[in-house]
């Protein structure tokens, strides 16, 4: 068993008892199969197990001003969609295999159905592979 599945069980079973459940919503743009040059939009829901940082302020430049920012982790091993209900990653062999996690620009939706949209990953890196998502969100 490595570190990083250490860690990817150890957000899960945190976030397992201090989260909450939601919904992540990712919409990739790709090229139409049947016609290349045209673009098609496809989105995605996700359940998810996630937990909400409040906004804590943070001053800058000699506090003239307030920054607010607000973190939102995500446990990529509760993702399961919504339309098939299957998981989108797993355990193989004793290793995370992610083939789905939170980018920029995904909307998080939480359990008192507040929207969230989700800034760059600055998810904890381990052994060179991000094992969760960590994102600041803008509302």
């Amino acid at each position: 068993m490595s570190n990083v599945l250490d860690v990817v069980e150890g957000v899960a079973e945190a976030l397992a008892e201090t989260g909450e459940d939601g919904q992540i919503i990712k919409t990739v743009r790709t090229r139409d199969p049947s016609n290349p040059t045209r673009m098609i939009t496809v989105t995605t829901t996700y359940n998810a197990r996630m937990y909400f940082d409040s906004p804590r302020a943070g001053y800058v430049a000699q506090g003239v001003s307030v920054q607010r920012n607000a973190t939102l982790y995500v446990d990529w091993l509760s993702l399961v969609d919504v339309a098939t209900g299957l998981p989108a990653n797993s355990i193989v062999n004793g290793e995370p295999v992610f083939n789905v996690v939170t980018s920029q620009d995904d909307v998080a939706v939480r359990a008192n159905g507040t929207r969230l949209t989700l800034l760059v990953n600055i998810g904890t890196n381990i052994n060179g592979v991000t094992v969760m998502g960590q994102h600041e969100v803008a509302s």
